[in-house]
């Protein structure tokens, strides 16, 4: 970022009036702003059948933007510029501990194939190299040198998401300077003022004398080459004759472009780490992130280029000083001979949202008249072209603020840069308008995803999903970025209603979970995780080996059952013989002090901390409990996890209580198999209402016969097949059959599927077509 985030420095620019051409021009910005949110937002494409490979995953070149959810409409209309400019570079967009939303995440895969969107922060804490203390300290302007050090890239320019361009940047990898040191870094403004790398304090020297010497200074004194296997060296001619390190100056570089060859000076990159986890909370040095980078170099003996340029500015000339231009910094290209502009760095000038404080605060209110303001008002000169070099202007100064670049000259704002200006604005408030109108999802289903498998078989559901007829949201959850890039973005991209969400990451950051704790949940306990976290009220969670062969939100949702108890839950095949699960036999003390042999399930409903929760305890079972076969011991297992039902507005309790389930009580007493039960027993435990279909789960025929279960009403035809498709060798051996619908506490066995019982009838052409298409997408090579 430029110093014009600094709070208190910035002098409004003088409004102009907005004459007729502009006019037609804001005309035509918002019409087109109305008719591409239309497609933007409301377009449905089909899904693909697997989940696509990177198209970036071998590029070694590209740029890097860190984003926040506030900085999407400015950082997606930047990627559509790069793009108008002919670049076709990968766009890797970094953050820190889930500052991206899911409907971020979608708004920029969705905006372009070649994005990696990477939360660096997590991956760092992951591998043990922050602490999730430390890595909250990155979720500002310190995540670039931080994007910088993990990025995988090796020529890459960083750039921040405000930056307005005006060609493409890719041409600063051929600038002979960049070949020859490897970096391209650009000047800051010409700050004279006792702060940043020109503070002043005094120390005692060697010879006992006491001197003064600025930040600068100190920080070269001071700097422990030997740390790196340096030795000691006398600071570069580069620092001897710049402004800071003669007091002329407090700022030494703008970071709003950043252009490193990682393949050279890795010293730089490890003193780059030390300088943001470790000097920067020594020394105040630095406004944001944007002195680390030369310094890294400087400090490690390696080479560096700043352009020959010293700073423009973009924006209008003082009246009484038509020499001096102020307003946001700009950079002309960095090489003699070249006198075009290459970009501003001018948040105030396109950004729909409002800054509220100096890092990454914005109001996010959108109103679209603002449009009008930021075309009348945007810059008519640019501050001239000029070597660096210090300024008579003492800071601060009200007469000449910091952002004016003081008798630099001024050069007139070309029509296509006001243009491409123009462009600019109305991109970004086209995404602001799509972010606005976002509907808060309020139902839809839950799609827990563990494996790279899984993320493959999620494709597929979401695909048989429409395919049954349902058209409302999908979110896809996770636990704690376990997926790359890629993978996400086959979901968002190709159907604009699928969310990504990772489940564990505000877990994380609020404190309810530890690090530790995350591979507790990736596995089938993701799935309860993510009925907790989502937002939505009316919830069908959906497990990836279940093919629904019926729209299953306008089955159940519609039901007797869950307009009475708001959840409908099926029932797991029973075994008697089985002491297993919730049939184990356990010895637990009940709440009078006795010791009682019983089961695992009669464990968990005497023991539990009911008082936690302001419940009374195990006074009253409910009959759904007492007349259930896991309670009278005939069963090891209730609820098949294929799908449930869950009104969340009604089960406040149900939810406190499941997070007990899933975080203590399932490491006390091993009562499930996987997370299946949880759901229903955090209903019993917490006295409330819930439902369990009367007709018992049923059979569909095959080498080891699959689970399937009809829907919970009377005349319901069957809704879903639990499958492992993966086992199936060929499509010839799909299912064929499937048992007729049951009650709960008839015979359960497969026998029904026998040749001779009539107790089996036909799948239909629609439930073997559905079987054959998820087969061949968990068999795509030998797909018919």
């Amino acid at each position: 970022m430029g110093l014009d985030s600094e709070p208190g420095r910035r002098k409004a620019s003088v409004r102009r009036p907005l004459p007729l051409l502009q006019a037609i021009v804001f005309v035509l910005v918002i019409t087109c702003v109305v008719v591409n949110f239309s497609y933007f937002s409301t377009r449905v494409e089909p899904l693909g059948p697997r989940i696509a490979l990177s198209k970036t995953q071998h590029a070694m070149r590209g740029f890097v933007v860190p984003m926040f959810d506030a900085m999407i409409p400015i950082g997606v209309s930047l990627i559509q510029e790069l793009r108008r400019y002919g670049n076709n570079d990968v766009i890797q967009v970094y953050h820190c501990l889930g500052e991206l939303s899911p409907l971020s995440m979608q708004l920029l895969h969705r905006a372009d194939d070649f994005i990696e969107v990477i939360d660096v922060c997590h991956e760092y804490v992951t591998q043990g190299n922050l602490t999730l203390e430390q890595a909250k300290d990155f979720r500002n302007f310190y995540i670039k040198p931080l994007a910088l050090i993990h990025t995988r890239l090796e020529d890459v320019i960083l750039l921040d998401a405000d930056d307005i361009l005006f060609s493409d940047p890719a041409a600063l990898w051929n600038v002979p300077a960049y070949k020859a040191t490897g970096t391209i870094f650009f000047y800051d403004r010409e700050i004279n003022e006792n702060s940043y790398l020109n503070g002043k304090h005094r120390w005692t020297n060697d010879a006992g004398v006491d001197v003064e010497e600025n930040t600068l200074q100190e920080m070269v004194r001071m700097f422990e080459s030997e740390r790196f296997g340096l030795r000691r060296n006398q600071p570069s001619d580069h620092v001897r004759n710049s402004l800071p390190f003669n007091s002329q100056g407090a700022h030494e570089q703008d970071s709003s472009v950043v252009v490193v060859d990682k393949r050279r000076h890795h010293i730089a990159m490890d003193v780059l780490w030390f300088l943001i986890t470790a000097w920067r909370y020594r020394f105040t040095y630095s406004w944001g992130d944007k002195e680390n980078f030369w310094l890294a170099y400087e400090l490690s003996q390696s080479p560096y280029y700043f352009s020959p340029h010293g700073t423009s500015a973009a924006g209008g000339r003082q009246g009484h000083d038509v020499q001096t231009v102020c307003g946001d910094i700009a950079h002309f290209f960095p090489l003699d001979g070249r006198d075009d502009i290459l970009h501003i760095n001018g948040n105030k000038l396109i950004n729909p949202y409002t800054k509220i404080d100096a890092v990454n605060g914005y109001d996010h209110s959108f109103q679209a008249s603002k449009l009008t303001d930021l075309v009348a008002n945007l810059p008519g000169y640019f501050a001239g072209l000029r070597r660096r070099g210090p300024t008579p202007i003492m800071q601060p100064n009200s007469s000449c603020p910091q952002e004016c670049m003081y008798q630099r000259g001024a050069v007139a704002v070309t029509n296509a840069q006001r243009q491409s200006m123009v462009q600019r604005i109305s991109d970004t408030f086209e995404v602001a308008a799509a972010v606005d109108r976002h509907v808060v999802v309020q139902q839809g289903v839950v799609l827990p995803i563990v494996t790279d498998a899984d993320a493959a078989r999620a494709v597929s559901s979401i695909n048989q999903l429409r395919r049954v007829g349902y058209q409302g949201w999908v979110q896809v959850y996770h636990c704690a970025g376990n997926f790359p890039s890629h993978v996400l973005q086959t979901f968002v991209r190709i159907d604009a209603y699928v969310q990504v969400v990772d489940a564990c990451q505000g877990f994380i950051l609020n404190g309810n979970l530890t690090m530790d704790q995350i591979p507790d949940f990736q596995n089938s306990y993701l799935a309860p995780l993510a009925l907790i976290h989502t937002s939505m009220s009316h919830v069908v969670v959906l497990n990836v080996h279940a093919v629904v062969l019926q729209d299953p939100t306008a089955v159940l949702w519609s039901d007797v059952l869950y307009s009475e108890t708001g959840t409908v839950f099926f029932h797991d095949h029973h075994d008697a013989t089985s002491k297993s699960f919730l049939n184990h036999p356990a010895t637990y003390i009940d709440e009078r002090g006795r010791s009682v042999a019983g089961t695992a399930l009669e464990a968990v409903v005497h023991t539990f901390n009911y008082s936690k929760f302001n419940l009374d305890g195990p006074r009253t079972l409910s009959p759904s409990l007492k007349a259930s076969r896991a309670w009278n011991h005939q069963s090891a297992s209730r609820q098949d996890n294929s799908l449930f039902a869950v009104d969340k507005s009604r089960a406040d309790k149900a939810m406190q209580v499941l997070w007990e389930l899933i975080t203590t009580t399932r490491f006390q007493h091993g009562y499930s198999k996987g997370a299946k039960e949880n759901v229903w027993l955090a209903y019993e435990l917490s006295q409330l209402p819930y439902a369990f279909s009367k007709f018992g789960a049923s059979y569909v025929d095959g080498a080891s016969p699959w689970t399937a279960q009809y829907g919970p009403a009377k005349d319901d035809e069957l809704l879903v097949v639990m499958t492992a498709l993966s086992d199936v060798a060929s499509i010839d051996d799909l299912p064929a059959n499937v048992c007729r619908r049951r009650l709960v506490d008839t015979t359960d066995d497969a026998t029904c599927l026998d040749q001779h019982n009539e107790g089996a009838q036909r799948l239909t052409y629609s439930q073997v077509q559905a079987l054959q298409v998820r087969w061949s997408n968990t068999h795509p090579r030998h797909a018919p």
